[in-house]
């Protein structure tokens, strides 16, 4: 198979034209993100009964993935039991379930980086913030930088290209 990198995008030849690009500068879903991040890790499917999201079906194409990413505790999901996983993800959404997918393939302990102090190299992450541990977990195993600018972005969304990046470092990380 052929791959060709133009204008922020890998192509693929052989594929459907809606399946051709990778699309590296669009935003990545909460449900595709979690899909390449078990599929990648080689995190295993839980067996079959385990209760989904409310809003998450057995057709949807990342059913399985979101079900064991649930199941092994990297994803909760909203109060409202659902999961919003054709939602873009933020950058600090996907903080969190890379450092916990990290956690538990054992590259690092996050009750060890919350015992570090002080502040936060981003003024849009201060030490209170719900990301916080898990971006200053990224930032220290060299995954991911703020914008340089002094800002991190939690709330941004992250590109398909950015999440490839930070995801396949972190399975860098991993021992086998």
């Amino acid at each position: 198979m052929e791959h060709n990198i133009f204008d922020g995008e890998i192509c693929r030849s052989g594929y459907p034209k809606e399946m051709k690009c990778f699309n590296t500068n669009m935003d990545i879903t909460r449900g595709d993100f979690t899909d390449f991040i078990v599929k990648t890790f080689g995190i295993e499917v839980p067996v079959v009964g385990y209760e989904n999201f409310k809003d998450v079906n057995v057709s949807d194409k990342n059913y399985d993935s979101i079900l064991t990413a649930k199941y092994k505790g990297l994803i909760h999901g909203y109060p409202d039991g659902n999961f919003y996983s054709g939602n873009k993800i933020t950058r600090g959404e996907a903080m969190k379930i890379l450092m916990k997918a990290l956690e538990l393939k054992g590259v690092l302990v996050m009750k060890d980086i919350e015992k570090l102090s002080g502040s936060s190299q981003f003024n849009d992450v201060p030490s209170n913030h719900e990301f916080y541990y898990y971006v200053l977990a990224a930032v220290k195993l060299g995954l991911i930088d703020g914008y340089g600018d002094g800002r991190f972005g939690p709330q941004n969304t992250i590109t398909r290209g950015e999440s490839s990046k930070v995801i396949v470092e972190g399975k860098g990380l991993i021992q086998n």
